[in-house]
């Protein structure tokens, strides 16, 4: 599943209502605007952060995945491939599944 959610910091509790109700394996989530030391400050039940980017010198923007607790999954580093403000990525395999998932923000 892909959110486009333009920042998420104020609507970390109805996504939580959200995943409660859809039960996805994996959400993929853009435009987070969250800057690394805020990452933490995100936490859904049965929810762990797979992978993330946050931006490192401008504001806004940023990818995330966030997995559900019963996928396993491991993080692909694809940071050389970021370029901040024209393509942010963050990436997963997904060890059962054997499926890699990416999310992309351009």
């Amino acid at each position: 599943m892909h959110l486009n959610i333009y920042s998420l910091k104020n609507k970390v509790d109805r996504l939580q209502v959200f995943l409660e109700k859809e039960k996805p394996n994996v959400v993929c989530i853009t435009e987070h605007h969250l800057k690394d030391q805020e990452r933490k400050i995100i936490y859904w039940e049965n929810f762990y952060e797979g992978s993330i980017y946050c931006r490192r010198v401008k504001t806004k923007g940023g990818t995330a995945i966030h997995v559900n607790a019963s996928t396993k999954s491991k993080e692909v580093n694809v940071l050389d491939l970021v370029a901040e403000g024209d393509i942010e990525l963050c990436a997963i395999r997904c060890s059962e599944e054997k499926v890699a998932v990416a999310c992309v923000y351009l």
